[in-house]
């Protein structure tokens, strides 16, 4: 019989793996349900295995606590031997909340993290035959080789003058011992990658639109209303897509993005002339794209530390940038199929070449359940979204060289801002930018060469923002609230004809609404609370 039973509901299957191989690196044997013997009744070998273990240790998540076997197996060690650990940011069921439960919540399999080493030392208390877990200053001689002491009360870890070995021994190689956590670092590498082949198939098609239109003689209004359509398309995908991803999975939302996107890519290569058929797929192409953008955010981000959430974001928006201004630069003269077959081929072949690493994921390490975000801050962030949407749009209205330099210069700040918001958050830096903004806009109106000057700090507000939403939401609606952002972020129609008419009432009226809009942005940001960066800090 093992020493431990680990009680989890089925989503959480990645977690519990996970958890049963810290364990048993601690030298327990583990038993869950994945080893059940063929032919025998399980639920009676389940109710075997409860009676026989010395310790039931149950993973507390949105899954678990609505699932009636994981609740029964909870009760059965209610006598004395229950130990739980939340693993997502919920409260357990009735009957359970009267017990401590470890926030394990932003632990990924390491053996010396702060709050896994408790939860071993309270295992141990339960346990017979197993010591205090080791810290990190203990040596790994005494963890190794050293016989086993009475169990005692936990005491706090004595300071590394004080340890019994007097000489250091190097630390050996364990083959069992758990990785170190640098799979949350390489999906998000992962996720910005793939967000930047999604921002460059986007440029590349919007090309192919504009030339294809041009060659047939199309109206300009015809160009208009594609791009229009897809902007109005990606809205729309952005809010259904996120919240489909909640609920089955951000990681099949964002491979089938991805097709979906490469195909509308191939298919307008056949559309050249027929203006329904190009209005078709520019309409397909935002959906896909909108859809796929807060699930790769929140796959990127969800549950990591605050440092990697930051620099996560806020990479994938000026990697787009960078790579949209860079295809629009060298793709001049170019036949525009060219690229377009090219990218649509690329990015197909990554709907493959990601699929079993994508396809299982909802968020970093777990399953999600999925819910709608939280009204006050989704209202917030959306309002700041908008509003900067308006100013992005009036300023657009410059020529082509203002948005280039400046454009550039901005997206560079952008990653200074990030820099200062991994130490003081993002909620700072944005009320800052608001504020510059705001300023640089009243002396426009003295001066018109400093609207030029707003659009600096500006940029810097629409980069950091959707990483504010990523700190500030719970990782179970994470995608849900991060479509709903960056769908109002996005504009579409309301934002493009507030922009038409503030930009035809001259430069007065420019400076006094753009002041306005940041202001009334920098309030915003004041009711948004975020929480505190800390190097393991997840989401409240």
């Amino acid at each position: 019989m093992s020493d431990i039973f680990l009680s989890y509901a089925r989503e959480d299957a990645a977690r519990a793996e996970q958890m049963a191989h810290a364990l048993e690196s601690q030298g327990w044997s583990v038993w869950w349900d994945r080893r059940i013997p063929h032919g025998q009744d399980f639920t009676t070998y389940i109710q075997r295995q409860l009676d026989a273990a010395g310790c039931v240790v149950v993973l507390w998540s949105n899954s678990s606590i609505a699932s009636q076997f994981v609740r029964d197996e909870a009760t059965e060690g209610l006598n004395g031997r229950l130990l739980p650990a939340l693993i997502e940011r919920v409260r357990p069921p009735l009957g359970f909340r009267a017990l401590q439960s470890a926030d394990l919540t932003d632990w990924r399999g390491t053996a010396d993290h702060h709050e896994f080493v408790r939860f071993v030392e309270s295992i141990a208390a339960i346990v017979p035959g197993r010591t205090k877990a080791p810290s990190r200053i203990e040596p790994i001689a005494v963890r190794m080789k050293a016989p086993a002491p009475p169990i005692q009360p936990p005491l706090p870890p004595p300071p590394a003058a004080a340890s019994p070995v007097s000489i250091p021994v190097p630390r050996p190689v364990v083959e069992d011992e758990p990785a170190e956590a640098s799979a949350p670092v390489s999906l998000a590498l992962l996720v910005v990658l793939v967000g930047c082949a999604a921002g460059l198939a986007n440029v590349v098609q919007r090309g192919l639109f504009v030339r294809q239109a041009e060659a047939y003689g199309l109206p300009r209004a015809l160009i208009s209303a594609q791009l229009f359509a897809h902007t109005v398309a990606f809205v729309a995908g952005a809010c259904l897509g996120g919240l489909v991803g909640d609920r089955i999975g951000r990681g099949r939302v964002v491979l089938g993005g991805l097709a979906g996107l490469a195909l509308s890519m191939l298919a307008s290569l056949a559309a050249a002339g027929d203006a329904p058929s190009m209005f078709v797929m520019a309409t397909a192409s935002g959906i896909t794209a909108g859809a796929l953008l807060p699930n790769l955010i929140a796959l990127g981000t969800a549950g990591g530390p605050a440092r990697l959430q930051i620099w996560t974001t806020a990479a994938i928006f000026v990697g787009q940038s960078v790579a949209g201004r860079a295809a629009d630069a060298l793709l001049v003269g170019v036949d525009a199929r060219v690229p377009v077959a090219i990218v649509g081929v690329v990015v197909l072949g990554l709907v493959g070449l990601l699929w079993k690493t994508l396809r299982p994921l909802s968020r970093t390490g777990t399953s999600a359940r999925g819910g709608f975000a939280p009204l006050a801050v989704t209202a917030a962030l959306g309002a700041a979204g908008l509003l900067s949407a308006v100013v992005m749009n009036v300023f657009a209205r410059r020529p082509s060289t203002f948005d280039t330099a400046f454009g550039l210069g901005g997206l560079a700040l952008a990653l200074v801002g990030a820099a200062v918001a991994t130490r003081w958050g993002c909620r700072p830096v944005l009320m800052t930018a608001a504020g510059a903004t705001a300023l640089a806009a009243i002396a426009g109106m003295q001066a018109p060469e400093y609207f030029i000057m707003a659009a600096v700090p500006l940029i810097v507000l629409r980069v950091l923002l959707p990483a504010l939403a990523v700190r500030c939401y719970d990782a179970s609606v994470l995608a849900s609230g991060l479509g709903v952002v960056l769908a109002l972020r996005q504009g579409a129609a309301i934002s493009d004809s507030v922009a038409f008419e503030v930009w035809n009432a001259g430069e007065s009226a420019i400076g006094v609404a753009v002041a306005i809009a940041m202001t009334v942005t920098l309030v915003l940001f004041v009711f948004v609370r975020e929480p505190r960066p800390t190097d393991s800090g997840g989401h409240t």
